[in-house]
């Protein structure tokens, strides 16, 4: 038998890969929610839920601040690669690795909720 250590069956780090000079993360969205928080994982990608309706953009201004709020980075760290009309979104933090985001998502996820402020960064 292995001593590996357990992994949770729907682990943050399967949705996050290094990139050169920081990490990519796989998102599903869900607009309109009651609250702006991370709620675990979905086909692969971590399921956040945002509170910004997808009008006009809203929903992605508030997604790139929230991710730079839970990885501790400025807003213009963070960015949208693909899915701008699209509930499944690939994000890109710089200055960010995959194992620092890692924690960042698993310290948020634990806590059940990792609510943006009210006036975020």
């Amino acid at each position: 038998m292995s001593q590996q250590a357990a992994r949770p069956v729907d682990d943050p780090a399967d949705a996050i890969a290094d990139t050169p000079g920081g990490c990519v993360i796989q998102i599903k969205v869900i607009p309109r929610a009651p609250q702006t928080m991370i709620d675990g994982m979905r086909g692969g990608a971590l399921l956040v839920k945002l509170s910004a309706p997808p009008v006009e953009g809203q929903a992605n201004e508030s997604l790139m601040r929230f991710i730079a709020h839970i990885c501790d980075v400025p807003r213009r760290a963070v960015s949208l690669i693909s899915g701008e009309k699209s509930r499944s979104k690939v994000v890109r933090v710089n200055h960010v690795t995959r194992a620092q985001a890692t924690l960042r998502v698993r310290a948020c996820t634990r806590r059940s909720a990792a609510v943006l402020p009210r006036y975020g960064r």
